[in-house]
């Protein structure tokens, strides 16, 4: 899965959104755009997120899937 990036549009945040700063720019991470393409597409390692930008990603991530609910009720969270 790859959830793209952006540096246009960074005044307004939506819940779906993640604050980022990634080649020396602020940007976001769009949650609601995320795919699903193969590894080989990926030419060039542009850069890395922080670990703290990351987890805000992940906590998207489980929120727009409900994965909390899924969690809880296997009791492992």
């Amino acid at each position: 899965m790859v959830v793209p990036l952006t540096s246009k549009k960074i005044g307004k945040q939506y819940n779906y959104e993640v604050p980022t700063f990634a080649e020396n720019k602020p940007g976001k991470a769009l949650i609601d755009q995320i795919k699903t393409i193969d590894k080989k597409r990926l030419m060039k390692k542009l850069g890395q997120l922080t670990e703290k930008e990351m987890d805000a990603i992940h906590e998207k991530l489980f929120s727009i899937f409900d994965l909390w609910e899924y969690l809880k009720k296997r009791e492992l969270v």
